[in-house]
């Protein structure tokens, strides 16, 4: 069993190997992966003293054992459920965590409790994402912290996954590792409220055309991230931007309905959103140049919110 943690997540991988003799030994895990990066599994652990040796009998490897910490999983549970595509849902949210640290409660990914069906939710006050989901969930919301979120990321968590709680802990277990992760303290905020519930203007521009008219004002805005002019008119999406390095001007086509519309919002952000879409086209709804733009691909359960520029 291999288990390594930080202050707030921890993983534990179970391998299968010969056990010849039962104990508890902590090694530097930088150490650690160096030396095994060269091996195949089909190594020797043995500790001897205040040492460790890793040997697969053409190279052998020595490490000082480190003071063992308290084992940080407990397999023990009552009540638990199973969910899958774990991978998927968390990595539409993540590029949303705030990374300033300045709010604690923006700091993770939240999984929430809607009509017994997760809800994964993320935003960094700009910007917002929404992942509505028919797995189920447990009675209670959980803010799961980044270095934990970004374990559950990985492919091996795209199947079926069991969950459960103990206290402000939750475990995620694919059958052969656990991460076990404390969860961010602070009530989530009431996000609802930040999604429009109707519009003025209604367009639709493929994808892939959207993303390169966006790159190339990239170039041309004033800051990294900085303010992108967009202006429905018609069956055609006018995007520009410009900075002291020049002007940006291009048009793509769009499916318009409602009012033509103009407003300003960051490149990167709608790009960001524009990235995670799935299927061929970008879905658009704005109201006015002051209320937030929403932002969904072919699955109507995906939600991306960006806040206008004033």
């Amino acid at each position: 069993v291999l288990e390594s943690s930080t202050n707030t997540a921890g993983v534990s991988i179970q391998v299968k190997a010969d056990v010849q003799e039962e104990g508890l030994a902590a090694v530097d895990e930088e150490s650690f992966a160096c030396a095994i990066g060269g091996m195949d599994w089909s190594f020797c652990i043995s500790k001897v003293l205040d040492r460790v040796t890793i040997d697969d009998g053409k190279t052998s490897f020595q490490m000082p054992v480190k003071e063992a910490e308290s084992e940080i999983i407990d397999a023990a549970h009552d009540e638990s459920i199973c969910v899958c595509g774990l991978d998927s849902i968390l990595s539409l949210c993540a590029p949303f965590v705030c990374k300033d640290g300045d709010r604690p409660v923006f700091d993770g990914i939240c999984l929430r409790n809607v009509a017994n069906k997760m809800s994964a939710v993320a935003t960094d006050g700009h910007r917002l994402a929404v992942v509505e989901t028919s797995e189920p969930w447990l009675d209670s919301d959980a803010i799961i912290p980044m270095d934990a979120a970004s374990i559950l990321m990985k492919e091996e968590w795209s199947g079926e996954v069991e969950v459960w709680r103990k206290g402000n802990r939750f475990f995620f277990s694919n059958g052969s590792a656990t991460v076990s992760t404390l969860c961010i303290e602070g009530k989530f905020p009431d996000f609802s409220k930040v999604i429009p519930t109707h519009d003025n203007a209604r367009f639709t521009v493929g994808r892939d055309a959207f993303l390169k008219a966006l790159k190339g004002a990239s170039g041309f805005s004033s800051k990294i991230g900085g303010s992108t002019r967009f202006d429905v008119n018609g069956t055609e999406l006018r995007i520009g931007s410009f900075s002291e390095r020049g002007e940006f001007k291009t048009s793509i086509p769009a499916n318009a309905e409602g009012m033509n519309v103009t407003f300003l919002a960051s490149w990167a952000y709608m790009q960001t959103a524009a990235n995670l879409c799935d299927g061929d086209l970008v879905h658009v709804h704005v109201l006015d140049d002051e209320t937030p733009i929403v932002m969904r691909g072919a699955s109507k359960n995906v939600t991306f919110v960006v806040m206008p520029i004033a």
